[in-house]
């Protein structure tokens, strides 16, 4: 039984083949390594900041694959969606040091370029200077005015 070939082997110069031999070769292992490289994304924890950055690189490249490749939009967004994951899990395992309220109040105001005259609404400029000082406590009523000035929650500088 023979089987018609689609291509015909006279439209095959034979010097060619071993060129796209290595063109199809060259083509699957780079297909391979993308597919390693999206198991290994969606498979193994992150184990540091740099590793969960090039992640989020990842998926932000398979959200712009899927933008631009409708065909290819439930694969990729697929994808991402695992490897954010990862990210996710392995922001969860990150401790925050507990800052004193009044370390946070002084990071705040450097952040924002806020001076003590500009938190004169919520107390004098003596009773600020205290508070970044560490010998006065933030008072309830003042945490809620600060939490409102910076838009945090009030927990921050109690």
């Amino acid at each position: 039984m023979k089987v018609d070939s689609p291509v015909s082997s006279s439209s095959i110069e034979l010097s060619a083949l071993p060129l796209m031999m290595n063109q199809l070769k060259d083509a699957f292992s780079q297909l391979a390594d993308d597919g390693l490289k999206l198991l290994t994304a969606i498979s193994e924890d992150i184990t540091s900041d740099e590793e969960a950055q090039q992640r989020i690189a990842l998926a932000d490249e398979l959200f712009s694959i899927a933008t631009n490749h409708p065909e290819q939009e439930n694969l990729c967004i697929c994808f991402a969606e695992l490897i954010l994951r990862k990210t996710e899990d392995y922001e969860k395992d990150i401790e925050v040091p507990v800052s004193p309220p009044h370390e946070l109040l002084a990071l705040l105001m450097k952040q924002h370029n806020i001076k003590q005259a500009d938190l004169k609404d919520i107390a004098g400029q003596s009773t600020i200077s205290a508070i970044l000082n560490g010998k006065r406590e933030i008072t309830k009523q003042q945490a809620k005015k600060l939490a409102a000035f910076f838009k945090t929650p009030v927990e921050v500088f109690l």
